[in-house]
C-alpha cells in the first residue's frame, strides 16, 4: 500500500492511498483511497481485463462519501472505437444509464 499527500489545484491537501491486489482470474485491481481536507473519502476501484479479441476492458467503480456510486465501463467494439459506458447509483438505489 502507498500513500501521498499531495495538492490539488485550489491548494488543498488530499491523502491518496493506493493498493493492487489480484482477484481470482488473476486480473489486477487498484483500489484507490482519496480523503479531501474535510475528510470525504471517496473510493476508486479500477480493473483492467481483455475480451475477446484481445482488447482492454477498464471497469472503474467510483463510491463518494454521499454514497453515490458510478460504474464506468469503457472498451472497444469491432471498428476500433472507444465506448464509454456509465451506470450512475444514488444512495437510494435509483439508477441512471449513460452511454457516451
Amino acid at each position: 500500500m502507498t500513500e501521498e499527500v499531495i495538492t490539488d489545484q485550489y491548494g488543498n491537501k488530499v491523502v491518496k492511498r493506493q493498493k493492487v491486489i489480484k482477484d481470482k482470474d488473476g486480473n489486477e485491481i487498484i483500489v484507490e483511497e482519496i480523503t479531501d481536507q474535510y475528510g470525504n473519502k471517496t473510493t476508486v476501484k479500477r480493473k483492467v481485463m481483455k475480451d475477446a479479441n484481445g482488447n482492454d476492458i477498464v471497469v472503474e467503480e467510483r463510491i463518494d462519501s454521499n454514497g453515490n456510486k458510478i460504474i464506468t465501463t469503457i472498451r472497444k467494439d469491432e471498428f476500433g472505437r472507444e465506448i464509454v459506458e456509465q451506470v450512475i447509483v444514488d444512495k437510494y438505489g435509483n439508477t441512471k444509464r449513460v452511454e457516451k
